[in-house]
């Protein structure tokens, strides 16, 4: 039998007016690209213009293919209402400790959650220095955790609601906190099915509710950073300009490899970001080249350096970070240039050629 391949779009004029549909040559090309990548042809397209928004086989038999047999697709189209944008995860990731990554992480975070992006924070670090900056006095005392809803997810146990434990910073950023309990997670995950996965789940339950979701992890590599990139989008490396932080470049981009070839293949590393730095040193300029030569034609790496300032730590004494402590110092400028890069659109294209 012939049949007869149409793709329908049923486009509401109302929706179009007030801004809140894709446009009609943004479906198509979406159907475009559907179409090819399940090897189907497209023959047909059929656009309404009736205010409701659904299908109507009915009409469309009659109308718009009346001559031959046909195999349907229906196809509706993404509105505001129809349509919830899922949070984009990155993880700020070192396996060297005292490289800035709390700080990059706290910072980009709060700098996002400025700029109008629904924004939340996992601390993922036994430490709780995350924790602390956002306003937290005492780690230890806090009922629920991250270590607490991933023993939830591992005992099979529902979670809480996340009103009851996400704590909404003054910075404006949502926190989900930790402290000393999640160095038992390595240990807890050992006899658990899909283990690599469980940060994944936990997170899958909120990220709905965000446009960013910035994870600050614990610095070294095993069971629990792998189900952080098993869960994330993509990473950030900050990196001291200092020879030994340099040097642990290459057995974490080993593990990103691995990784990505084997498991999240959609992981990308947004760039390798040099912190902490003395551009009017030799040993700065050096290492910087070093990193330049060694990593420039394998991943990306920032334009923006972190300057080095003793603001930065002191801004954890008033719980903040050091764009809200003291936002004219020059570290506080580098990190908002830091973010324009970030969100860039060429920032965006050169990371995923990279991929």
């Amino acid at each position: 039998m012939d049949y007869h391949a149409g793709l329908y779009i049923r486009l509401s004029k109302e929706d179009e007016r007030e801004g809140q549909s894709e446009s009609v040559t943004n479906q198509l090309s979406l159907l475009t690209a559907f179409a090819k990548e399940h090897k189907l042809c497209v023959f047909d397209t059929y656009i309404d213009d009736d205010d409701i928004i659904g299908l109507n086989q009915k009409t469309l038999k009659k109308e718009v293919l009346p001559i031959k047999p046909y195999f349907f697709i229906p196809y509706l189209l993404f509105t505001q209402e129809r349509r919830t944008p899922m949070a984009k995860i990155i993880a700020v990731v070192n396996e060297k400790g005292g490289v800035g990554k709390t700080a990059t992480a706290t910072t980009l975070a709060y700098l996002l959650s400025k700029r109008g992006h629904r924004t939340a924070l996992i601390d993922f670090d036994g430490q709780g220095h995350s924790s602390i900056i956002s306003g937290v006095q005492n780690t230890n005392k806090l009922e629920i955790t991250i270590n607490t809803l991933l023993r939830r997810l591992i005992e099979d146990q529902p979670l809480p609601a996340p009103e009851s434990y996400i704590i909404q910073t003054a910075s404006g950023v949502d926190l989900v906190p930790s402290n000393t309990q999640l160095f038992t997670l390595e240990r807890n995950l050992c006899n658990v099915d899909f283990r690599e996965r469980i940060l994944s789940q936990y997170v899958d339950t909120i990220k709905d509710n965000y446009d960013y979701i910035i994870i600050d992890c614990m610095p070294q590599m095993g069971k629990p950073m792998i189900n952080v990139m098993m869960c994330a989008d993509s990473i950030i490396i900050p990196t001291q300009a200092e020879l030994l932080s340099a040097q642990g470049l290459a057995e974490l981009l080993k593990h990103y490899q691995a990784i990505q070839k084997n498991s999240n293949h959609h992981l990308r590393i947004e760039g390798i970001l040099i912190t902490m730095d003395s551009p009017n040193t030799i040993l700065s300029a050096q290492v910087n080249e070093l990193i330049q030569r060694g990593f420039a034609d394998r991943v990306p790496i920032f334009k923006t350096h972190i300057p080095r300032s003793i603001k930065v730590a002191e801004s954890v004494l008033y719980h903040q970070t050091i764009c809200e402590f003291m936002p004219e110092n020059p570290a506080a400028i580098a990190y908002e240039r830091f973010t324009d890069e970030l969100l860039s659109e060429s920032h965006t294209k050169t990371a995923e050629r990279s991929a």
